[in-house]
């Protein structure tokens, strides 16, 4: 058993030993340098999409935000998609209906050589590569048929039963089948290169060129480059921007064609565009439109929840990819840029919108068929701000010379922006009408206003004091008088009373009139936020208009729309609110006999370190067991915020590894036989940071064993012990075992030995080297000992030794 113990240590030295030797001559690395993995992120996920660690059995949803590792592989289902992003700045989409494996993704620290390989196991991924950062870098795909070599480029790839199928959008691509790399064949842009088999010649064609009559490159869909858009030219992306749009192709997807049946994935029978492209389609208003409103709704579709700006305003588009805007206009043409918001930030379209003013002429008080005594007519008229007017064809006329009679008075108003408003009215010139006439032309009897203002106008005698409710008012030296006479914002009837005094007489004149606000119809429309945005913030701005000074709320919020119907509010988030909240909006009118609602669903982020502010908790199970004979040793994570994923780091005897959790999630990490030392914390996705556990954990299987050192044989006979005298104490012998667990490297892991027998129990001492020993006092015949071992894991064993003394 001693020498099957040294035998053990032996291999345990050399495995490692051998390793390294074996990754030094894989991973060639000098004494200043050592090579990492580098850091890949989950940038975007739409739909269902999945990922497994390497040999493990088990899928897991793929989050935004996830480390993606070495030798993870990735699947997507129908109409589904994601995209990953190096470190390097390259980035990877994968398409619907498609299953990847990132096999290498690994730094050379000092001099920044990378090493990346992606297999393509069957669908569509399309890749923008950095220029590689020195000649030792390496980036490669390989596929079932073939790989391509890659020095920084924009690709796209299709992988199916069929073959593969390698567009190159910019750059240079080297194409070759898989397993013979010499027959590689240089691929440039625009460009496509075809390999139906291994060892089969690339064939390489052009992308305007006309591929041969039933030939696999008729069954693929035409190139498309999703990084770059049809309104930019490929060479604006030559300083290594991105920019999504949809594909625009009528033509059959390539998972029609050459997706294999046996694959585990959803059906690809139908033709599907890729739902997470960003083709921008504004449906209103149209380009170059001329509108009259001051502030308008732009309204379009885009991919879903995709983030869009809209000349200074953000939005995120809803599920079904549409999205709305309220813009407001400067008088003239506005140019609005709408932008799509992916990993870089470039403008789609300039939509031309040209806002016409209408145009506000008021005569003021003067009115068809009025009658005056005076051959000069003052004129008190006013037009919008930057508009002009003019009164029988003079520009900003004051007043009016009337002739005897019926006098035809014509207003033009103009504005610079195309706008013409047009007036015309009558008023009758009566000269040496009486003195003491007093013509009241507004208001008229019973007349109904909306506004708390009456016009007062008239004409009284030259000279005349008139008074309108007992207040005197200005009258012009022809008697001629005009005036707003103001009153509560009530509705009900009212009374003008207008009086005319001159050389002690008077004339006075009542008119009824009643007050009516125009209530305009209730309406409720929400600007922000947009339905399906996702909120990064503790408190949102929830805005819209309705109906001048209607009331709305918002569950406990109310507040009061402006006298021009906009209303603002505020909704302030907590982690519990996190993942879809619904809110409601409602209008009342405000005289409170109407109501109206409108709902907004937005997406409360769990990554926003505003309102996620609870940290992860983690629990080791060995924290509170130091030693099982269990291998895998559990750790379990709690995070009261709703939809959390964690990221916990394990640190075991020195190597790092780090799991994907929700709260209340559980995860095995297998030990060591032997003594472990452990490290384990977490982060939430808005970066709060756990409690750190660390210990020592002894995973000690067993079972146990004892060999004997002295006595070396059992039953061990003394035949040559003397006679003893009467009086002498018992014989003595020495006892000394040894505890094999099959470790050898944790003596301290052995709780006891003991001996038991006539005599008593004896404990053994511990030499700390997994043997034992003690002086045992034997009498003459057979004396029968029980050796028992525990260990701190709480395996035994126990043997007998016999020791003869004959006479």
């Amino acid at each position: 058993m001693i020498g099957m113990g040294t035998t053990t240590r032996i291999q345990r030295i050399e495995i490692p030993l051998l390793v390294f030797l074996l990754l030094s001559v894989v991973v060639p690395c000098d004494a200043q340098t050592g090579v990492r993995e580098e850091r890949v992120r989950v940038n975007q996920v739409v739909g269902r999409v999945e990922f497994k660690r390497g040999s493990g059995p088990n899928w897991r949803s793929l989050r935004v935000g996830m480390p993606v590792k070495s030798g993870w592989d990735i699947r997507t289902y129908m109409e589904s998609e994601t995209e990953l992003e190096f470190e390097s700045g390259t980035i990877i989409r994968v398409g619907e209906n498609t299953i990847v494996t990132v096999s290498d993704a690994l730094i050379r620290e000092g001099t920044g050589a990378t090493k990346t390989k992606i297999d393509v196991a069957t669908g569509q991924v399309w890749a923008n590569v950095k220029k590689l950062a020195n000649q030792r870098s390496r980036f490669r795909f390989e596929t079932p048929t073939a790989t391509a070599s890659i020095r920084g480029t924009r690709l796209g790839i299709n992988v199916g039963s069929k073959g593969t199928a390698v567009d190159v959008y910019e750059g240079l691509v080297v194409v070759a089948p898989r397993g013979n790399n010499e027959a590689g064949v240089p691929v440039s842009s625009e460009t496509r290169a075809i390999v139906t088999s291994r060892n089969e010649q690339v064939k390489v064609r052009g992308f305007g060129d006309s591929a041969e009559k039933d030939s696999v490159e008729n069954r693929l869909p035409a190139p498309r480059d999703p990084f770059v858009t049809e309104e930019m030219p490929p060479d604006s992306l030559r300083e290594g921007s991105q920019q999504d749009t949809t594909q625009g192709s009528g033509e059959p997807s390539v998972s029609d064609t050459l997706v294999p049946g046996n694959q585990p994935i959803p059906d690809t029978t139908a033709s599907r565009a890729n739902p997470g492209g960003t083709e921008l389609v504004i449906e209103s208003p149209s380009d170059n439109e001329t509108v009259s409103e001051q502030s308008i709704e732009i309204r379009g579709r885009v991919g879903r929840n995709i983030l869009v700006k809209v000349g200074e305003h953000e939005t995120r588009a809803g599920r079904d990819g549409t999205f709305r805007v309220r813009v407001s206009l400067e008088p003239g043409p506005n140019s609005i840029p709408v932008t799509v918001l992916t990993r870089g930030a470039k403008t789609l379209r300039d939509l031309k919108i040209t806002y016409r003013p209408p145009i506000v002429l008021d005569e003021g008080g003067l009115h068809d068929n009025m009658v005056t005594g005076s051959s000069e007519l003052p004129l008190d008229i006013n037009v919008s701000e930057g508009a002009q007017y003019s009164v029988n064809g003079t520009v900003g006329a004051q007043t009016l010379q009337l002739t005897p009679g019926k006098n035809t008075v014509r207003i033009n108003a103009w504005d610079n922006y195309g706008g013409l408003k047009e007036k015309s009215f009558t008023v009758e010139y009566r000269p040496g009408m009486d003195r003491m006439t007093l013509l009241v032309q507004k208001p008229q009897e019973n007349l109904r206003i909306e506004e708390p203002m009456i016009p007062v106008a008239g004409t009284a005698a030259a000279g005349a004091r008139v008074l309108v409710n007992g207040v005197p008012i200005p009258v012009s030296p022809s008697g001629f008088f005009n005036y707003r006479l103001p009153v509560p914002d009530e509705p009900q009837d009212y009374i003008v009373e207008v009086v005319s005094e001159l050389d002690g007489r008077q004339v006075r004149v009542e008119r009824s009139v009643v007050y009516e606000p125009e209530r305009q119809p209730l309406s409720l429309s929400i600007s922000s936020p947009a339905d399906g945005q996702r909120v990064g913030r503790r408190i949102l701005r929830v805005a819209g208009t309705t109906a001048p000074q209607a009331f709305v709320r918002m569950g406990s919020n109310q507040t009061r729309a402006s006298a021009s119907g906009i209303f603002e509010m505020e909704q302030t988030f907590s982690e519990r609110d996190i993942g879809e909240y619904y809110f409601e909006v409602v209008a009342e009118s405000e005289d409170r006999s109407e109501e109206m609602s409108r709902s907004v669903t937005v997406v409360v982020d769990p990554a926003s370190a505003q309102i996620n502010t609870s940290s992860p908790s983690v629990v080791v199970q060995a924290a509170a067991e130091k030693a099982s004979r269990n291998r895998e040793m559990v750790i379990s994570v709690m995070d009261r915020t709703p939809g959390d994923q964690i990221t916990v780091t394990v640190e075991l005897n020195g190597s790092a590894e780090e799991f994907s959790m929700e709260s209340g999630g559980r995860q095995a990490v297998v030990l060591e036989e032997g003594k472990n030392r452990f490290s384990v914390s977490a982060r939430d996705l808005a970066g709060n940071v756990s409690n750190t556990v660390s210990g020592e954990a002894y995973y000690l299987p067993g079972p146990l064993a004892i060999d004997f050192v002295e006595p070396m044989m059992n039953p061990y006979v003394i035949d040559d012990l003397p006679p003893m005298p009467r009086g002498v104490g018992l014989p003595r012998m020495d006892i000394e075992v040894e505890i094999d667990d099959g470790i050898f490297e944790v003596p301290e892991a052995i709780r006891y030995c003991r001996v038991t027998g006539t005599r008593g129990e004896l404990l053994l001492r511990d030499n700390n080297d997994y043997t034992f020993s003690g002086t045992l006092e034997v009498l003459r015949g057979t004396n029968t000992f029980l050796i028992t071992a525990e260990d701190i894991a709480g395996n035994t064993v126990s043997k007998r030794l016999e020791v003869i003394i004959e006479e």
